[in-house]
């Protein structure tokens, strides 16, 4: 007999071993196994491709997932791009509804948190509200965002999230609403940033608001004042500092000495090169009259010009007439021009002002007296040229 006739290979390392060997001298495996042997060897192979199976099926999910994952995010950058744009536009609404898509679609979006909370306050700064809806329906939907923003770890972002509380809650009581606080929150706002310019400028607005019953006298103006004073030292978004100061100047109760402060604030504008509506520039005009030309009586009108001359030269006074070019044309714009010119020393071109007024339907009674009395007196005046000749 030949040695291949004694040697055969193992059933399960495939090495070779004696002939009649029972178990295999290298892996020890059985050669003649029992039969539940071969099914738990079959199990265990099928065990091992049902793992592969499922690393495979966990692979494709996970890849799936991370596909998924990565088409949110570029969706949620351009909802916030898009909603930044209408923000931009004015168009609130629409940029709310498309940053609260970006945030269903990832509610941890710290970038659709932060437009949010923009899209809030800018919304809340600009509000406008049709037939069907209150500031309460706009300040219902965006005060959640708001004191969210106002437990921020960012004192600024803390600050204005407070700041436009206190604001939404002064627009509520335009509308009658009550048991509300305003102040606190401006107050609250500046322990955290001394320098918000928010809280200022909506601090002084709120002083001199016709909602702030409490709120009519001299020391309030001076205090109002001081915030807007503080707010336009900041440098930061003067345009709005600048509208709601001179918004709360118009609807405060002071007198000539709120007027007084509106042709100043009018007359830094102008200086500083910026622009008036004509709106703004419609309440200059008023001021300037019932302080120098009112249709009533004049009989104050001298006082609370002296006091306007106090605080501006006529000279300045008389430029920012000329830059309002509002009215000039009408008696009271007539009048305005002719005294201002008076004051600045231009008696021969305040005279033919004078002069035309007497001719001008229209002119109250009060005002043709004091034309005609400025007509006798600078009438009776040597002219220029007199006084040169005479020398």
């Amino acid at each position: 007999m030949s040695d291949s006739t004694l040697t055969k290979s193992c059933i399960a390392c495939y090495e070779s071993i004696h002939g009649k060997a029972v178990k295999c001298r290298y892996c020890g495996a059985e050669q003649n196994p029992k039969p539940w042997n071969a099914v738990a060897r079959v199990l265990k192979w099928m065990g091992g491709i049902t793992a592969v199976i499922s690393l495979v099926l966990g692979t494709v999910q996970i890849n799936g997932l991370f596909s998924d994952w990565q088409e949110r995010k570029a969706a949620v950058s351009q909802l916030i791009e898009a909603a930044a744009l209408q923000t931009d536009s004015s168009d609130y609404k629409g940029a709310w509804k498309l940053i609260d898509e970006a945030l269903s679609l990832n509610p941890s979006s710290l970038s659709a948190r932060q437009q949010q909370m923009a899209i809030a306050m800018m919304w809340l700064r600009n509000v406008q509200v049709q037939r069907s809806e209150t500031f309460g329906d706009v300040t219902e939907k965006l005060l959640p965002t708001l004191y969210l923003g106002a437990v921020n770890e960012s004192a600024k972002m803390s600050a204005n999230a407070l700041t436009h509380i206190g604001w939404a809650n002064y627009l509520r009581i335009s509308e009658g609403a009550g048991g509300l606080e305003v102040e606190e929150y401006y107050r609250h706002a500046l322990s955290i940033d001394p320098d918000n310019v928010y809280a200022h400028v909506m601090w002084g607005y709120w002083i001199l608001s016709q909602a702030n019953r409490d709120s009519n006298t001299d020391a309030d103006l001076e205090m109002a004042k001081l915030h807007f004073s503080a707010a336009l030292d900041t440098n930061q978004d003067r345009e709005f500092v600048r509208k709601l100061q001179l918004s709360a100047l118009r609807q405060a109760h002071h007198g000539s000495i709120v007027q007084i402060e509106l042709i100043k604030v009018a007359q830094e504008i102008m200086q500083q090169d910026g622009t008036l509506n004509q709106y703004n520039r419609a309440d200059v005009f008023r001021a300037m009259q019932d302080i120098i030309a009112p249709t009533g009586s004049m009989d104050k009108s001298a006082r609370t010009t002296n006091q306007l001359t106090l605080v501006l030269p006529p000279v300045a006074i008389l430029t920012l007439f000329e830059w309002l070019d509002y009215n000039k044309q009408t008696p009271s714009g007539m009048l305005i021009k002719a005294r201002l010119e008076e004051l600045a020393g231009n008696l021969e071109h305040a005279l033919p002002y004078y002069q035309t007024l007497l001719n001008t339907p229209g002119v109250s009674s009060s005002n043709k007296a004091f034309a005609q009395q400025a007509v006798s007196r600078l009438s009776a005046l040597p002219s220029a040229d007199t006084i040169e000749g005479g020398n």
